[in-house]
């Protein structure tokens, strides 16, 4: 399952440097781009069909469920964006944000256990070095399924593979 929403946002506001990095298209955007209110309903709607970790509410004693989130550099960066764009809405994130699965720590722990050197630890640099076809780059969607490539190809290294 995946999800991906393009989110409507202020282009006067924008780095033009990081909209050409991230594959900003202007015509994808004015056909595709929602609200973001919408986009977190739907994003939070999307969480909740994936909840397999237990929680237990502080406040009331009672049992919920929330999502795994996985990315690259998801906990500095993914984690504290979601976590501000459910709080403009007032919606609660589904998510396990303190233990997000993050590619970019699996790969400190392997280059650390491996004595491997990298030239540096973004995505796109680590999927070159273990192979994995990097078309698309800086795409939401193309970048995530990148992550599960890396992911596994650490994991598979790390296990002597």
């Amino acid at each position: 399952d995946s999800f991906e929403a393009k989110i409507i946002f202020d282009l006067k506001a924008a780095d033009p440097e990081a909209l050409k990095i991230n594959c900003y298209d202007e015509a994808v955007w004015l056909k595709e781009a929602k609200p973001e209110r919408d986009v977190v309903k739907r994003f939070a709607s999307f969480l909740s069909k994936h909840a397999t970790i237990e929680k237990m509410s502080k406040k009331t004693g009672n049992p919920y469920r929330v999502a795994w989130l996985a990315g690259h550099n998801i906990a500095s960066f993914d984690v504290p964006r979601l976590t501000a764009m459910f709080k403009r809405h007032e919606r609660f994130l589904g998510a396990e944000i303190f233990r997000p699965l993050d590619t970019m720590q699996l790969a400190w722990w392997y280059a650390a256990g491996s004595n491997t050197a990298f030239e540096n630890y973004s995505q796109t640099t680590l999927c070159k070095a273990f192979g994995i076809d990097t078309t698309g780059a800086h795409d939401a969607l193309a970048d995530t399924r990148m992550c599960v490539q890396l992911s596994k190809a650490l994991h598979e290294r790390a296990r002597g593979g």
